[in-house]
Parts: C-alpha cells; structure tokens; sequence
C-alpha cells in the first residue's frame, strides 16, 4: 500500500526524531518539524538549501567530498556510527549529533533520509520541550537503545526495506 503523500508527512512531522532529506546534490528536499525546531529554522526556509548549512563551516568542505562519495556507493548508516558529528542551529550554536543515514531509490534519483539527534549532555528538555527531571530517564533510554543497536539492528524506515536488512 502506498500512502498519500499528505499522509506521509504528517507521519514523519509526527516523529520525535528530526529528518532531514536530501537528493543526491546534497539540496534539502524534505525538513521534519522537529528538524526545523532542533535547527531552529521554519522548515521552509531549509528546502533548496545545501545540506552543509546544518553543520559548522569547519565541517562543510569535507562534507561535500564524503557526500560525493557516499552517493556513488550509498548504504545505511546507523545512529550509534561513532563518528564525531556535530550540527549548527541558525542562531550559531553547534551541538554534538549522531545522524544516520538511510538511501532511498526514487524514479527521480537518490534521496537520503537522515535522522539527527542531539546528543549533548542535558539537551532532553530543551529540544523536546519536557521537563529537566526526564534526563536521567531519557539518558536510561539512550543508553538501552545503543545496546540494541550494537547488535546489529538496522530499520529502513523511509525506504520500505525489511527490518533488520543491513548493508
């Protein structure tokens, strides 16, 4: 079953996680609401936009060559990658991400969903809008959800492959 695109994004700003989508030239394409919160931007203003406007200027040169490259042999990639991320929100501040990275074949070309968290120390509250005492809960969860997805566990959420289909 296909859904209505309407629907689909409905879904997808539904979700406590930020998306960002981009198409192969790294041009932003779809931006969550929670994306445009976490980043600080109105989601419009990021379609059309390089994908390197959401990452400091140190970072954006070496992004474009691993984007490069990534789009010639695309794969899942998931959060826990432990790579050093970070992301820029719009007023400037830059903060510690973990991203993961999903391919996504269309009839118009590759796109790639990724997922962005913050994961700086006591980012819960401000980012999802809930009360400073859920950190140690919310950092509890974190850390049961990287012990599962240290075992190998890869859901393709966007594009429609079976969990658990590694790359």
């Amino acid at each position: 079953m296909n859904l209505p695109a309407d629907i689909a994004r409905e879904l997808l700003d539904a979700s406590w996680e930020a998306i960002v989508v981009v198409n192969n030239d790294g041009d932003i394409v779809y931006v969550s609401a929670q994306a445009g919160r976490l980043f600080g931007y109105d989601a419009g203003e990021l379609i059309g936009q390089k994908v390197e406007i959401l990452m400091p200027e140190a970072f954006r040169k070496t992004h474009e060559k691993s984007r490069v490259s990534y789009s010639k042999s695309p794969r899942s990639r998931p959060l826990v990658s432990g790579l050093d991320l970070k992301g820029k929100r719009k007023d400037g501040r830059v903060f510690d991400a973990e991203i993961s990275l999903t391919p996504i074949e269309t009839a118009e070309g590759l796109l790639i969903s990724s997922t962005i968290r913050d994961i700086t120390a006591d980012n819960t509250s401000e980012t999802y809008g809930i009360g400073a005492g859920c950190n140690d809960y919310c950092r509890s969860l974190r850390k049961n959800r990287d012990r599962q997805r240290s075992g190998g566990e890869n859901v393709r959420l966007l594009a429609g492959g079976n969990a658990g289909a590694g790359s």
